[in-house]
Order: C-alpha cells, then sequence, then structure tokens
C-alpha cells in the first residue's frame, strides 16, 4: 500500500468526469463496484442544468481519480464506459454507468 505523504495527500481525490468530452463540474455522491467476471459499474449525481444537457443514454463517459499522483500507472482509477441509466430530477440527475467488458 503507497504511504501518504503532505505532498501527495491534495491529490488522492481529485476526480475528473467527462461526458462525450464536456467536464461535468459539479457532483456527488460517487460509487463504484467491480467484481469478478462482471463489468464494473459507477453511479453518482450530476447537479445543475449543463448535466441534464449533455448526459443521455449510450453517452461515453470517462472519469479518472487520482491525477497526479506518480504510481507505476498513471492514475489510482480510470473508468471508461457507457451511461446505462438516468434518473432525472428538477436540478439534478442520478447517472449509472458500466464500463466495456
Amino acid at each position: 500500500m503507497p504511504t501518504l505523504t503532505q505532498s501527495n495527500r491534495k491529490n488522492i481525490f481529485d476526480i475528473q468526469i467527462k461526458v462525450n468530452g464536456i467536464i461535468i463540474d459539479s457532483w456527488s455522491g460517487l460509487t463504484y463496484m467491480a467484481r469478478v467476471d462482471s463489468a464494473r459499474v459507477i453511479s453518482f449525481v450530476a447537479h445543475g442544468h449543463m448535466p441534464m444537457e449533455c448526459l443521455q443514454l449510450g453517452s461515453i463517459i470517462e472519469i479518472r481519480a487520482g491525477i497526479g499522483i506518480h504510481t507505476p500507472t498513471s492514475e489510482l482509477l480510470h473508468f471508461k464506459g457507457v451511461i446505462k441509466n438516468i434518473k432525472p430530477s428538477f436540478d439534478k440527475v442520478g447517472v449509472t454507468a458500466i464500463d466495456y467488458i
């Protein structure tokens, strides 16, 4: 397990969410699930009116976590998949995505 130091602790939660190349700025409640012989699943809630316009079923989503941490791989998490489920509300959208398997 890598050791966290003062210099790299600030970057451990740097998470970037892109949908069709557009960055989602306001989000919360990110969950990640992975199982053997199954697709990885990511769920989160996007806030504001801009995500409602760009989030569509089948859109390509890319999530990178741990940007800036120097590990043998470039990030701690790199997820690329498609949006499977959308739950719109007045000012937020619940999103569930699966990766390519």
